[in-house]
Formats: structure tokens, sequence, C-alpha cells
């Protein structure tokens, strides 16, 4: 029975840390957020893919994959992204999904968390959506906290080499695609995916999924495999953005 309580307290510490975990990045994205807004402006003027993962982001999709023209294409055209991304990810008996399960369980960055992650796959072929949420969002937490420690001092030269290329009109890198997708969504994280909620509202009036809702165990939607996989393409927005800061180290 102890081993319950020590691992309920462990997540209860988290949920607490989590407050100053997200008042450290909103300080680092208000700090660099005119740089930003150039590079993606500059951006958006000539890619479609842009457009796409933009709209994506929107509906709290952080799209990792490579978007190609033809997918683009798709999501830009239809008046269901949600379908567009479900077809891509579930369809050919879950495979994208699976490809991206497990490219997240092997990422040095979530290294520490193998076990919960074996007990995700569990409760997710069980059809245990909403636990699988649940223990994804404690790993997104800790992986919020690795993603803003050291970035901000690095933050300008980063987006410089970027905004540069966009200038330039000069092609971006498969890669460099996945990490500005990436740092548009953390742009808006707050107001989406991870927004704090007033529990006096609805949870009907919450669009989507809600970190606040689901951890402080105030919810009563029904979850399911598209919801998971909003969590599992956040948690791989974070390690892109990572893996860029120290593949551009100086």
């Amino acid at each position: 029975m102890s081993e319950y309580k020590d691992a309920l307290d462990n997540m209860i510490s988290m949920v607490r840390e989590f407050g100053h975990i997200l008042k450290s990045v909103n300080d680092w994205w208000r700090e660099h957020q005119d740089g930003i807004k150039i590079v993606l402006s500059g951006l958006l003027e000539f890619s479609v893919w842009y457009s796409a993962a933009e709209k994506m982001i929107d509906k709290q999709i952080v799209f990792t994959d490579v978007i190609t023209d033809h997918f683009a294409e798709e999501i830009n055209n239809t008046d269901s992204i949600e379908e567009v991304v479900r077809k891509y990810y579930f369809d050919n008996d879950q495979e994208k999904f699976n490809e991206l399960f497990n490219r997240c369980v092997g990422y040095i960055q979530v290294s520490s968390f193998n076990n919960l992650f074996v007990q995700i796959h569990n409760a997710y072929k069980n059809g245990d959506y909403e636990i699988c949420c649940i223990a994804l969002f404690t790993i997104t937490d800790g992986l919020l906290s690795l993603v803003s420690s050291d970035n901000s001092t690095s933050y300008n030269n980063r987006m410089k080499a970027l905004r540069d290329k966009v200038d330039k009109r000069a092609s971006l890198t498969d890669f460099e695609e996945r990490v500005l997708t990436a740092y548009t969504a953390m742009y808006k994280f707050d107001k989406s995916i991870f927004a704090f909620s007033d529990f006096d509202s609805e949870e009907t009036e919450v669009e989507g999924i809600n970190r606040h809702w689901l951890l402080h165990g105030r919810t009563n939607k029904d979850y399911d495999e598209f919801d998971v996989l909003k969590v599992l393409l956040w948690i791989e927005a974070l390690i892109i953005m990572d893996d860029y800061e120290k593949s551009t180290e100086d």
C-alpha cells in the first residue's frame, strides 16, 4: 500500500512543480517572442507546410513527422483536420502511431520513464486512454523543465540562423521544419492543451484535451486514442527542441 501512496505523493509533487515550470517557460517565450514572430511570419510567406502545421497546432496537434507537400495540401484543404490526422496515424494497424510511440520510448531524455512507458503501453492496449494521458502528462511536465532550463541563453542565436535561411528563401531541412513546428506549438501551448482553466466554468466549454482539468481530477470527458496521440506528440516536440539546442551548441 505504501508504494501507491509514494506514487501518489510523487505525482502531487510534480503537479505542484508544474506551476513553476510553466512560469519559467512563459517568461522565456515572452522574452523572445519578437524573434519568433519574425521567423514565423517570414516563413509563412512562402511555405505551404507551415500553414498546415499551424492549422494542426490550433487543433492541439503538434505534427512531428515530416509534412510532405501532399499531406500539407490535404490539411490546408480539409474541413476536418482531425479526420486527416487520424487516418495518418491510425490506418494500417496504427503503423504511424506505433512508430511515434517507439521513437518516444527510445529518446534518452525520457529514459528514466521506461517503466512508466511500459505501463502506458499496457493501458493503451486495454483502452484505458484517460490513464495513458495522465501518465504522459507527467512525462511532459518533466520535459518542460528540461527544455526551459538553459535554452534562453542560446535562443536568439539559434533562431537567427533559421531566420537567415528564411530571409534568403533557402530550403530548410526536414529537421529544421520539425523544429519550427515545435517552436510554434510551444509559443501557443499555454492557450490550449496546457491552459489553466476556471473550474467554475463547464468543462464542455473547453475545446479538446486540457492538462489542468485532467490532472486535477475534474474531468468528466471520455478519452480516446486521439487524445493519447496529442500528448505523445507534445513529448516528441519537446525532445526535438532539446535535440536542436544540443545540435547547435557553440
